[in-house]
């Protein structure tokens, strides 16, 4: 299981610098949506809910800037990408309780096993 702890050890010797303010609540909520999300048991599903938060977060970028359609002007709504994650969140809680893969793993041989049989000396395809 990912830890926070563990990412505040790890970003410091990457970005070679210390500062508080980069480990705020919104990093937290993030690290605890994607532990969540992937499953608590599971790494491939930490990295696939990873993967689907940061693209989320790209793409709700244009939920918290102004948007003007025309007929009518909407303003932005700073903060709205972490209620929709605080959602999101809750509903994963809620109806799927393991996340994506709860404690299950891919590997190389479950995912090239089915594939790569061969036959042995005797037997037909």
């Amino acid at each position: 299981m990912i830890k926070k702890g563990d990412c505040v050890r790890v970003r410091p010797s990457l970005l070679t610098t210390i500062d508080p303010n980069m480990f705020r609540f919104t990093l937290t909520f993030e690290i605890l949506l994607i532990v969540v999300l992937g499953g608590m048991g599971s790494i491939t599903g930490t990295v696939i809910a990873a993967t689907i938060v940061t693209i989320l977060k790209e793409v709700l970028r244009s939920v918290e800037a102004p948007m003007d359609l025309g007929f009518i002007s909407l303003p932005g709504i700073p903060g709205m990408r972490m209620v929709i994650f605080s959602l999101l969140l809750i509903l994963v809680v809620l109806f799927y309780r393991e996340g994506i893969m709860g404690q299950r793993e891919w590997s190389w041989q479950g995912l090239l096993g089915a594939r790569s049989k061969t036959p042995e000396r005797g037997e037909d395809l």
